[in-house]
């Protein structure tokens, strides 16, 4: 962070204090800004909703300058998964526009290049009356996020489509 972003980070911290029940100085700001320095401020955003959205603790109620750390480094720079699988959604229907069902894209993300190979194509999104569209999405981002769970989902496919190399078919076969 830059001192440009002070502002900002006070808000985040306010609005932190403020979601846990907790009161917090100027001086504690301070501190804990001169600590998170070598961290961005999109890093402090997406920690400071990551704890707001997966807190349990309830003590000490504003989150500590380690728990904020923790929380970068679990976000790791990461949005969410349901976010990103809305985004493949939007990719999804970019492709399907500009080329139609006949679209044989292999996307880079491997989930979605797995969902678009074995569960779902873009002929059968084509076929799909509009109105089911967005159930379609759901569908997807249902199934993306419960794909990234599990430790199977992180196979990369960079053979031809639909296909897994046998590497990894020994690491799931271990599993």
């Amino acid at each position: 962070m830059q001192n440009k972003d002070i502002k900002k980070f006070t808000s985040i911290i306010y609005g932190l204090a403020e979601e846990f029940g907790g009161t917090v100085s100027k001086s504690g700001i301070d501190l804990k800004f001169d600590s998170l320095k070598k961290y961005s401020i999109e890093e402090i955003v997406m920690a400071a909703n990551w704890i707001v959205n997966n807190r349990e603790e309830k003590y000490p109620p504003v989150p500590t300058t380690k728990e904020i750390i923790s929380a970068i480094e679990k976000t790791n720079g990461k949005i969410d998964s349901k976010t990103n699988a809305e985004f493949q959604v939007d990719i999804i229907f970019k492709y399907f526009n500009y080329y139609g069902s006949y679209c044989d894209h292999v996307f880079k993300d491997s989930i979605t290049n797995y969902l678009m190979s074995n569960r779902w194509s873009f002929r059968q999104i084509g076929m799909m009356p509009e109105s089911e569209l967005k159930w379609f999405r759901k569908a997807f981002v249902e199934a993306y996020t419960d794909m990234e769970k599990h430790e199977a989902s992180l196979i990369e496919y960079s053979g031809t489509k639909g296909t897994i190399p046998a590497s990894d078919l020994k690491l799931l076969v271990n599993k």
